[in-house]
């Protein structure tokens, strides 16, 4: 479980350094005029940074959804060994 939370911490993290690239690439694209290899160039970076970002998000999602199934697992087994020990004991007296 512990690695589940630092996955999906690395991956904010990576996802924040991402966002924050695109928005200083937008900000650098809209105040040059370069050529069309440039431009071509910065449009291909921008959407593979897009992808990445797209790509961490859905990670971040399938970790937080695994986490969360491992939680209820853990739950679940906990439930049963609390209620376990009482049932046997019950039997015992049979």
């Amino acid at each position: 479980m512990c690695v589940c939370q630092e996955c999906i911490q690395a991956l904010s993290v990576q996802n924040s350094e991402l966002r924050t690239l695109l928005v200083q690439q937008a900000s650098n694209d809209s105040g040059s005029s370069s050529g069309d290899d440039t431009l071509s160039r910065k449009d291909e970076m921008l959407a593979t940074l897009s992808a990445s970002v797209k790509q961490l998000e859905l990670e971040r999602d399938q970790l937080l959804e695994q986490l969360k199934n491992e939680e209820q697992h853990e739950r679940g087994q906990q439930s049963l060994q609390r209620n376990v020990p009482g049932k046997i004991l019950l039997l015992a007296f049979f």
